[in-house]
């Protein structure tokens, strides 16, 4: 393993020398992310809800995610609400036991797809 792992940095030396994986965002002029995921959510999408899907919905993000298992939120659409300055406020899960491959959001009809691997199928988010 420990042989593996040297050729791997040897080999990508250069690339590593031109863009550095710095351990500090801080330090390096970086935010720090509003959230993050350990273990990963494995993500596949990303939605910016439009105001037209519920009014009461003000930036809103949805987050698409995968995963083999159903568990620490994969397999689910994470709901973000940021307030005015992006900073976020409140974080939900809707939990399906799907992988959700992708999201798209319909403004004729005034719904969400969700477009499912697992089942092999096509789920509507709408509001009631």
């Amino acid at each position: 393993m420990e042989l593996w792992i040297s050729f791997y940095l040897n080999k990508n030396k250069n690339k590593y020398e031109k863009a550095p994986l710095l351990k500090s965002h801080e330090k390096y002029g970086f935010i720090e992310p509003n959230k993050f995921f350990v273990p990963s959510i494995a993500p596949s999408d990303i939605l910016f809800i439009p105001v037209q899907f519920d009014p009461n919905f003000r930036n809103n993000i949805y987050v698409s995610s995968l995963g083999f298992k159903n568990d620490n939120g994969r397999r689910s659409i994470h709901t973000f609400n940021l307030n005015n300055n992006f900073q976020l406020e409140n974080h939900e899960i809707i939990r399906l036991n799907d992988r959700v491959r992708d999201i798209e959001y319909l403004k004729k009809k005034n719904f969400i797809l969700l477009f499912l691997e697992k089942s092999a199928s096509i789920g509507i988010l709408k509001k009631y």
